[in-house]
């Protein structure tokens, strides 16, 4: 997929995220691995904002990152020896979610987008990959929109969040300390259904012995200006909650 906007889109000073640039300007990369057997997901980004908030020397700072999501011990944010791969450096890691979060137990649901509105369809849409009809998901919590798009076969083109909702038109960059405005077009050639070993998704040796934190928005502990309710359970096998969306989307 290619991303605009910030990651991570907040940092440790409140709503708002001092230390994120709201530009939309420059694409960067994401690929992502995805196991709901072994409920856990690795986000691999090619550039991250500056993290130096965390204060470790050796946050990323324009540099690669991945955020790794493990059924067992939790989430975290850590360097890798190459950008879009799966090995860490050993120089940085901080923890994002508790293990045993309740609104982050793992990979996000399959079923995440279901209770979003449709919204209806519209002509005149224009990504990196696809160009034409959508159909448009749409829901607004805490003076924040979401958004998902398909096309009309019901294949994903888009996912993102805002400070305004940008419909089919050009997106623009939130004024500062507003929320990030940030989507990723979803590349279809990249699509590729394979088995995963549990090995895929091992948590580096530096995230299991960090005490770096960089506690992400939305969980059950942690910020308490997160946008999605804390303490929400989650139950996979149901369609999610708005508060539960409003987590998993920003990822």
């Amino acid at each position: 997929a290619t991303g605009y906007g910030a990651f991570p889109f907040w940092d440790n000073t409140g709503a708002g995220c001092t230390y994120c640039d709201p530009s939309v300007d420059t694409p960067s990369s994401l690929k992502v691995k995805y196991d709901a057997t072994q409920n856990s997901e690795l986000l691999m980004h090619s550039s991250c904002g500056d993290m130096s908030w965390t204060g470790d020397s050796n946050a990323p700072n324009g540099s690669p990152c991945n955020h790794i999501f493990n059924s067992t011990y939790g989430a975290f944010i850590y360097t890798p020896v190459n950008a879009l791969e799966p090995e860490a450096d050993g120089e940085f890691c901080c923890r994002t979610f508790s293990a045993g979060d309740s609104n982050f137990p793992g990979a996000v649901p399959t079923n995440w987008m279901q209770s979003m509105n449709y919204w209806g369809s519209n002509t005149g849409f224009e990504g990196d990959y696809y160009s034409g009809e959508i159909k448009i998901y749409w829901y607004t919590m805490g003076g924040i929109d979401f958004w998902y798009y398909e096309d009309i076969d019901g294949n994903p083109v888009e996912q993102g969040e805002g400070c305004q909702y940008p419909g089919v038109g050009e997106k623009t960059a939130c004024a500062y300390t507003l929320p990030i405005m940030l989507w990723h077009d979803y590349d279809p050639d990249t699509f590729v259904a394979e088995s995963h070993t549990v090995d895929e998704f091992e948590v580096p040796e530096v995230c299991l012995a960090t005490t770096v934190s960089c506690s992400a928005p939305g969980g059950s502990v942690g910020h308490g200006y997160g946008h999605a309710a804390a303490g929400h359970q989650i139950d996979h096998s149901q369609p999610i909650s708005a508060a539960a969306r409003a987590a998993f989307s920003r990822r």
